[in-house]
């Protein structure tokens, strides 16, 4: 299969022969710089992210925090300046709204739209992209496919249910019906799922039901593809010659394999509207080497977790509040109580509890914490 016929069978908009060849020329420098050893990877993420800099130089909102964290964007660029930079949060965006947006985008950049975000966390954002980063967008979305797709021509509609493409609480349902049904499928090759989170529950349910592997993904709109799944195993790879992924701990220092933390996204080709060290909302587990030999970082486990308030209840008790993408399971529920317990000491009795809404303040704000013992 070559690369010209893989994206013949992605339903993009229709593509100029020059669109058509940037998009197989990203290609083959993307199954180059998968296998780079991270210090040359980050070694060009930091030379792409100085170019990021001096655009974001050129609005207030992030110039006063670059100074603040004494980094000049004409200057080399360190990871130790780097990390004093503060995180960007969805409450910055909300507030300041078009004043992130870059004053000039170079013309080579494409047309500028925006996308909007954020219906499940209830912090609704909107972002501004570039045509560039469409055509990114574009040849990660065909990396998945490269990666993933063993007959990239096969549809449900061409070859009978060769790959079903779905919402992972669909999926859910669906399997239900199938095992009780005693229905299979039996071109099925893999099911590929979108926008909501995949647990190791479902994985196993669906390699139990219809005898095949998921193939996910994690994106955000306000950055496209994040992660995307290795091909050999359930780990996701951080694409990393488009984001810069953080994840850190609940004092921001950078997390450890196998520890969970907050996870910060710096999309370095966003010159419409920088974000730098922005904090998407989600949780992450960080992973070490993985076996298919990529070099490309790996996230082992994308947690639910949208938003959170912690409310200190008396002197031994304390809950946390949190909306999710769906209920944490046991895995989940143990990594959310080790950080507690980290953060706040083992004499405490923790409970979780799930809401579909936090209350907010007069300002529109969430409490992030809230103490209510005499």
């Amino acid at each position: 299969m070559t690369l010209r016929s893989i994206i013949d069978t992605i339903a993009f908009p229709a593509l100029m022969a020059g669109q058509a060849a940037e998009l197989m020329a990203l290609l083959r420098q993307f199954d180059a710089s998968q296998h780079w050893p991270a210090e040359r990877m980050q070694t060009a993420q930091f030379t792409q992210l100085a170019h990021v800099l001096k655009q974001a130089a050129t609005i207030p909102f992030h110039a006063s925090r670059l100074k603040a964290a004494g980094i000049d964007p004409n200057a080399p660029l360190t990871m130790a300046a780097w990390r004093r930079l503060p995180v960007m949060t969805r409450t910055d965006l909300q507030e300041n709204g078009p004043a992130l947006h870059a004053p000039k985008v170079h013309p080579e950049h494409g047309t500028v739209s925006e996308v909007a975000s954020g219906g499940s966390t209830g912090q609704p954002v909107s972002v501004r992209k570039t045509g560039l980063e469409t055509m990114l967008w574009m040849a990660l979305q065909l990396r998945e496919e490269d990666w993933n797709r063993e007959i990239p021509a096969a549809t449900i509609a061409r070859l009978g249910a060769e790959y079903l493409f779905l919402f992972p609480s669909t999926l859910r349902t669906l399997l239900a019906h199938c095992r009780d049904n005693a229905i299979r499928f039996p071109a099925l090759r893999s099911v590929w799922t979108l926008s909501e989170v995949v647990d190791p529950d479902l994985r196993a349910l669906c390699r139990e039901v219809l005898g095949v592997r998921i193939v996910d993904n994690y994106s955000a709109a306000e950055c496209g593809y994040i992660a995307l799944q290795c091909p050999e195993t359930d780990h996701y790879h951080v694409q990393s010659e488009t984001v810069l992924v953080e994840v850190v701990d609940t004092q921001g220092n950078p997390c450890a394999p196998g520890e969970t933390g907050r996870v910060l996204i710096t999309p370095l080709h966003n010159f419409a509207m920088p974000l730098l060290r922005y904090a998407i909302g989600d949780e992450a587990e960080l992973g070490g080497p993985c076996q298919c030999g990529r070099h490309l970082p790996v996230l082992t486990r994308i947690a639910a977790l949208r938003a959170f308030q912690i409310i200190q209840r008396s002197r031994t008790d304390i809950e946390i509040i949190m909306m999710v993408a769906r209920p944490l399971d046991a895995t989940d529920e143990t990594a959310v109580r080790a950080a507690l317990v980290k953060s706040f000491g083992p004499e405490f009795r923790y409970t979780l509890t799930y809401r579909d809404t936090i209350p907010r303040t007069a300002a529109g704000k969430l409490r992030s914490f809230v103490c209510e013992a005499q």
